[in-house]
């Protein structure tokens, strides 16, 4: 489902070292919080809030993925780039 958007070389580099799995990709896109940046970037991460939605509507083998990966982010660039992919360990900024 990634085949819409376009990943960067760095963007590859990160996702296959930070182990993060298509799907979760595919989830942070489809069920992620969007938080505007300035510059036109934004940041998709799984909200607190949202988590126990989204858990309801994965089996359970999905669930315990997404237990695992739920601090994954990503950072897109006009809606279709990805720039970077990562975990957080902190607090996001807001702009």
């Amino acid at each position: 489902m990634i085949t819409n958007l376009h990943l960067t070389k760095h963007a590859t580099q990160r996702i296959q070292h930070r182990a993060i799995p298509e799907k979760i990709i595919n989830w942070l896109l489809e069920f992620g919080h969007r938080v505007n940046q300035t510059g036109k970037h934004q940041i998709y991460h799984f909200h607190r809030r949202d988590r126990k939605k989204i858990i309801d509507k994965l089996n359970e083998k999905e669930g315990r993925l997404f237990n695992k990966k739920r601090y994954a982010y990503l950072v897109l660039a006009n809606e279709n780039r990805l720039i970077t992919a990562g975990y957080r360990n902190k607090r996001l900024p807001r702009c």
